[in-house]
């Protein structure tokens, strides 16, 4: 039998005091070192909270072991800073969460360092491969046969949004669009994706604001319940790695959807750098396992 996942109390978190009380009130903070897209370190706080963080960016991840070792009881407060992480490893954070959620109540929190705008180095990066992030993340059809839908995230990754969309052979292709306070990041990812975002339909194409994630999770869920029976789901979360967790979470509540990786994603390393922080967002939740 598939888990079911209930996840409940999903708010955004909208200030620094409440990022660093996220902080200073968790049992453990996962995190990728770094001099400035590091929310420790950005919002001062590194001494009060220095015995609860791990450092996951290059260390094999055994969320199960840190966690023994807490004692916890019941109930279990992780904060998750995903600035710094590649996405394959924010993934495997969210499959070893929904293991920790079939003992604990998790209580979740995802922080992100939206870094100021910096220009795209404009070189192409081929996909070599368009998969599954993983098993965990493949999806299953509960009506063999259907046709594929794209919920697409876009970014500065060049042509890669339609190269995957053309492999996978989709049928119908939903954008959504990154607004942010760094408003040249918006005109630069449509420059980018001219040629998908001319060709989608305007009532396909959904801006959404990075600094109100909840919000955009609630439009994407809401797009799954409405298309996940008739069509085979895929989602191809390229842009913020805020979005890329949206979707991960988005996908662990419809089982059936899947979220698909495109080699080359890092190699562009424009989401991803060390960079002058413009500010800190994210949002929290909770995951339990109802089954």
């Amino acid at each position: 039998m598939i888990p079911k996942y209930s996840i409940t109390g999903i708010k955004d978190l909208i200030s620094e005091i409440g990022v660093s009380e996220e902080f200073l009130s968790s049992d453990l903070i996962l995190t990728s070192h770094g001099l400035k897209r590091n929310a420790i370190n950005y919002l001062k706080i590194e001494e009060k909270v220095k015995n609860k963080l791990y450092d996951v960016s290059e260390n094999n991840l055994d969320l199960k072991a840190i966690v023994d070792e807490l004692e916890i009881m019941d109930s279990l407060k992780i904060v998750i800073d995903i600035s710094l992480l590649d996405r394959r490893r924010i993934a495997d954070i969210f499959i070893e969460l929904t293991k920790l959620s079939t003992k604990y109540r998790c209580k979740i929190s995802i922080v992100y360092l939206l870094a100021k705008y910096s220009p795209p180095s404009g070189l192409p990066v081929s996909n070599h491969s368009v998969k599954p992030v993983s098993s965990f993340f493949s999806g299953w059809a509960n009506q063999p046969g259907l046709p594929i839908m794209t919920v697409v995230g876009l970014g500065y990754e060049r042509d890669k949004a339609i190269g995957a969309i053309e492999y996978l052979e989709s049928s119908r292709s939903f954008l959504f669009l990154p607004k942010s306070s760094e408003e040249e990041y918006f005109d630069v990812v449509l420059a980018t994706n001219s040629e998908i975002v001319s060709s989608t339909d305007e009532n396909h194409k959904i801006n959404y604001r990075v600094e109100s994630p909840v919000e955009a999770l609630l439009s994407i869920d809401s797009l799954l319940e409405a298309n996940k029976n008739k069509y085979k789901i895929v989602l191809l979360p390229f842009g913020p790695k805020i979005f890329y967790a949206m979707n991960l979470l988005a996908s662990i509540v419809h089982s059936e959807v899947s979220v698909w990786h495109v080699s080359g994603e890092e190699e562009d390393g424009d989401s991803s750098q060390d960079r002058e922080v413009a500010s800190v967002i994210g949002f929290k939740f909770e995951m339990m396992v109802t089954n």
